[in-house]
């Protein structure tokens, strides 16, 4: 399983838009994808951090989720909310429960 960490910088007062834009949104078209498996928003109250993990069946999957476009229109979404453009990296998962 691969994993998309992506750090997005959200504007401290546009936080709860954000998590409403995350959860009616973009979750919803990103469970389309192929080889989807998880999602998670981790908020940081005080500071508007935020940070987006989504879990991938495969490498190939993760990618095919970055190369066809969706990934551009994901973050194009959320920009209204964001201080900056947001970071992501890329983890294989090695163990979970």
């Amino acid at each position: 399983m691969y994993a998309r960490v992506t750090h997005c910088p959200v504007q401290h007062e546009k936080l709860e838009e954000f998590t409403r834009w995350i959860r009616e949104v973009s979750f919803p078209e990103t469970k389309q994808q192929p080889g989807f498996r998880h999602a998670y928003l981790l908020t940081h109250q005080a500071t508007g951090i935020s940070i987006v993990i989504t879990m991938w069946g495969t490498e190939a999957d993760l990618k095919a989720s970055e190369n066809g476009g969706f990934l551009r229109k994901q973050i194009a979404g959320c920009a209204p909310f964001l201080v900056s453009l947001p970071i992501r990296e890329i983890f294989e998962v090695r163990a979970h429960v």
